[in-house]
């Protein structure tokens, strides 16, 4: 009974508009995520692709991208240098992902692990395997289902939002992403009317990186150690508009 009267509620919230929950939800986020899916799978596959050599002065590790005319694993050709050797990373090859070089990531892949992503934040576990775990109370279905543990620490590993060679933005601390960034809040405003009054406060992102360079330190904030973002909000709660504090 309890269903039934879940299902009918559903139904009449959802109404007026002429779709199902399940329906709006799905229609919401192509809104805001349509437009750069194609974008974050050419370049999570762009470095992927990238090939994995080793200098021997030094001995540091560096990334060579992938010839531009052709992005898949043919592009991997061995070209000899005299101080450059190749090392072998796996059997298979010396690709930064060889999963991904191998079996490059889809748009319908992608949308399955942000899915997972998204059902995360509503499952709070130690661990991201644990997920995945047989355990009694501990692995979730919707999840452990919908795409493999290793698949899905490959692609959040080599996630991108920049196609390796790009470069529009330069001098931009946010280059890595900028397109998406912009995409995101040109929907954000898109999707709501201006309201009369907006609040325009100091939010916080946890984060903990030697590569960031604004990463700033605020003893004073809940977040300690973190980014910086200041946002346009409506009395109602409604995130408008954003912008990242890069130090300028």
């Amino acid at each position: 009974e309890d269903e039934e009267v879940a299902g009918d509620e559903e139904t009449e919230a959802t109404g007026a508009l002429g779709m199902t929950a399940k329906e709006l939800m799905i229609k919401v986020f192509l809104f805001f995520f349509g437009g750069i899916l194609e974008l974050i799978v050419d370049a999570t596959n762009s470095k992927g692709c990238e090939e994995v050599v080793h200098v021997k002065e030094g001995g540091k590790w560096i990334f060579r991208p992938p010839k531009l005319d052709d992005p898949g694993p043919a592009a991997l050709e061995r070209r000899p240098r005299s101080n450059i050797k190749t090392p072998k990373p796996d059997k298979h090859g010396n690709e930064r992902a060889d999963g991904l070089a191998h079996n490059p990531l889809t748009v319908p892949e992608l949308i399955v692990f942000l899915g997972q992503r998204i059902l995360m934040g509503r499952y709070w576990r130690a661990l991201l395997s644990m997920f995945w775990s047989g355990d009694d109370g501990d692995g979730v279905p919707g999840i452990a289902s919908a795409m493999r543990e290793n698949r899905h620490k490959e692609i959040l590993s080599h996630l991108s939002f920049m196609k390796v060679g790009d470069l529009r933005w330069p001098t931009d601390k946010l280059r890595k992403i900028r397109e998406v960034d912009n995409h995101l809040r040109q929907q954000s405003r898109a999707a709501w009317d201006v309201e009369p009054d907006v609040a325009v406060d100091e939010s916080r992102l946890r984060m903990v990186s030697r590569f960031c360079s604004f990463v700033t330190t605020m003893l004073c904030k809940p977040i300690k150690i973190g980014l910086t973002i200041y946002c346009a909000v409506f009395p109602s709660g409604y995130l408008y508009d954003w912008v990242w504090h890069t130090g300028s």
